[in-house]
């Protein structure tokens, strides 16, 4: 494997675990656009959090999508390649089980940090109901528990589906490096 070949890896892992970002924010933003509409609220400053969080969403989308599909530009533009005492670095793996394995660990990062979330709000919910007397307020604010929810099952797809997410990034090339048969090329030279 190539500094350059291995630098494509690595920036598309980056790439696939900035997607937590995108994940965590998309789910924010639907969490506010609720919140606006469940409660009737209106203002500047849930507008202004809005506007923040699609900013938000909009610059991780941009650094995504150039650290997965337009990495070799990114190298080139910095060159990132340049510099290295070894032509060829030697590895077994190719690079469709170390996108597999970022898969895996951003999907997990996600789970893990957002299950114990799902509880704190759950029992914060069941809290403000108890406190209030109420078994179910017809105002109960359920959208943290829901968001929680949600990022729980974009980690479990992503962690489920990380095969088809691979087919979607790699894109099948005859000269690609990454490629199984031409990745036993790259050992032997």
């Amino acid at each position: 494997m190539t500094p350059r070949s291995l630098l494509i890896v690595i920036l598309r892992v980056l790439g696939i675990i900035l997607l937590r970002a995108l994940a965590l924010s998309a789910t924010e933003l639907v969490s506010s656009v609720w919140y606006i509409f469940y409660y009737g609220i209106s203002g500047s400053d849930v507008l202004f959090g809005v506007f923040i969080t699609l900013i938000h969403i909009l610059i991780v989308l941009a650094l995504g999508y150039w650290l997965i599909f337009k990495t070799e530009i990114l190298i080139d533009k910095f060159g990132l390649d340049k510099g290295f005492s070894e032509t060829v670095f030697q590895f077994n793996i190719n690079s469709r089980s170390i996108i597999q394995m970022g898969l895996i660990i951003a999907g997990a990062v996600i789970l893990f940090w957002e299950l114990p979330e799902l509880v704190k709000n759950i029992y914060t919910t069941w809290q403000k109901n108890y406190m209030a007397g109420l078994t179910i307020p017809p105002k109960t604010d359920w959208s943290p528990v829901c968001v929680s929810v949600v990022r729980i099952i974009l980690a479990l797809l992503i962690i489920g589906e990380r095969k088809r997410i691979i087919d979607f990034l790699v894109k099948e090339n005859k000269n690609d490096p990454f490629r199984p048969e031409n990745s036993s090329d790259l050992r032997s030279r």
